[in-house]
């Protein structure tokens, strides 16, 4: 097959960069602002094994750059994941060389089949959000020179950034989600993959694992649902452990999900005074009155029958299995 390669070309100027070399040579690597940008990635395997590996760069309106590579397997080590080494390597001498920082990256379903390491790598190598979107359009191998049937790995590249950047707010972190039942879309709905469970077993010594997989076991063997209840789906500690631990037990397969109901914005100040009398943060005189506690009360009762005790709700009794009978 014909090697080709299309490099990356955007350059700042020599006195930007200048400038931002010698922030970081007065003040530390945090000092110069970077620019943010968003990515796409697209890659499909050819008949002989090889891959065609496309990058795209966007700000939040425009693409402002472009890779496109063919690379060979390793023959050493053919397990290698060398679509994940690949853009690992430009992704970061491309921050270094342009001072920007890459938020987010977007790559179709079928890619983190091609590079199973990718997304978690992405992550925890280079600090950027993986978004696996389904294409709404498939790419399929036609040629030798990097055409497709439906799409071209470029273009498509080009639009996993655009659908990236959609699943982003104003702060760069991705927009939270409550689904159906005020059920909280962790990760987008699981579109952000983060990690695998062998990057969560190597964190934890083989006795804490093993424990971790027998409760697992026993959880999917009997078919238990697991349902957590909160107020809120953001904000303090319990609701960033309650998003790693829906993370990891969907990793695992376990079937566990977490609710919020309606909010009510009469109600908000309400469960915040009560939240800070609890923790010991609130004026010593404060107390919720009876109208604020039978206010809370109702929210609760309104959203439980509207939502979670209807047919199908995760608070109704399981069904039981009809008697059979012995002639």
């Amino acid at each position: 097959m014909e090697e080709f390669q299309h490099k990356f070309s955007r350059r700042a100027s020599a006195h930007h960069n200048r400038r931002l070399s010698q922030a970081v040579d007065q003040k530390g690597i945090f000092a110069p602002t970077l620019k943010t940008l968003f990515m796409g990635v697209s890659a499909v395997k050819n008949d002989d094994g090889s891959f065609i590996v496309a990058l795209a760069a966007h700000d939040q309106t425009y693409l402002v750059d472009f890779w496109e590579e063919h690379i060979q397997p390793d023959p050493a080590d053919p397990t290698r994941d060398v679509v994940a080494d690949c853009v690992i390597r430009h992704v970061l001498k491309y921050e270094q060389d342009n001072f920007s920082k890459l938020i987010g990256s977007g790559l179709p379903t079928h890619l983190t089949e091609l590079s199973p390491t990718l997304c978690s790598r992405l992550w925890l190598e280079v600090d950027i959000i993986p978004i696996v979107i389904e294409p709404s359009v498939h790419v399929h191998h036609h040629s030798t020179i990097g055409r497709w049937d439906d799409k071209r790995v470029d273009e498509q590249a080009d639009s996993m950034a655009r659908k990236c950047i959609m699943n982003f707010g104003p702060s760069m972190v991705p927009l939270l989600q409550v689904g159906w039942r005020g059920a909280v879309q962790v990760d987008g709905g699981f579109q952000a993959r983060l990690n695998t469970a062998e990057d969560h077993k190597k964190t934890v010594g083989a006795a804490t694992w093993k424990s971790l997989m027998h409760y697992t076991k026993d959880l999917k063997d009997k078919k238990l649902r697991i349902g957590f209840f909160s107020s809120t789906p953001q904000g303090g500690g319990v609701a960033l452990m309650r998003h790693a631990l829906v993370r990891l037990s969907k990793i695992l397969d376990v079937d566990l999900n977490w609710y919020v109901p309606k909010p009510r914005p009469g109600v908000f100040r309400s469960t915040k005074n009560m939240h800070n009398i609890l923790q010991g943060v609130a004026d010593p005189d404060q107390r919720l009155s009876k109208e604020e506690m039978n206010t809370i009360t109702e929210w609760i009762q309104d959203n439980a029958k509207r939502y979670w005790l209807s047919e199908g709700g995760p608070l109704r009794p399981p069904r039981r299995a009809a008697p059979t009978l012995s002639l």
